[in-house]
């Protein structure tokens, strides 16, 4: 009995192994004729990259003349102007920000708010007090 069970799993071991060589060389089989359909393909499309014209190349700058040319020198006032110029927009615009934030309507509204929000605070901290207690 115990032979006879070792054959039957031997030959179903055997025909699983036999239904797998038979399925990869399916799929060996295929993967050829698909590489040989791309290599044909490829073959192709070098043809038709050989017909087209390559693009021309973008021209380089190239300096023809030798002409010193007259530069006409930066006066000072332009070079102290955009050197301070700048850096002092900023601070002005900074200053204006700091003065509007600073503004009595806007530390009264500020105050309202800091207040307002202690009194919520307080208010949810009595009602925790209570379910708690």
């Amino acid at each position: 009995m115990l032979l006879l069970l070792a054959a039957v799993a031997t030959l179903a071991v055997a025909g699983y192994l036999l239904a797998t060589v038979r399925r990869l060389g399916r799929e060996l089989k295929d993967s050829r004729a698909e590489v040989r359909i791309l290599h044909d393909e490829m073959a192709s499309l070098n043809e038709r990259r050989a017909e087209i014209a390559p693009a021309p190349e973008a021209a380089e700058y190239v300096i023809t003349t030798d002409d010193p040319g007259e530069s006409t020198p930066v006066p000072n006032r332009a070079v102290v102007s955009a050197t301070v110029g700048e850096p002092l927009i900023k601070v002005a615009a900074f200053a204006y920000g700091v003065r509007r934030a600073l503004r009595e309507e806007k530390r009264a509204y500020i105050a309202y708010q800091m207040r307002r929000e202690f009194k919520r605070r307080r208010r949810r901290g009595r009602i925790a007090a209570r379910r708690a207690g």
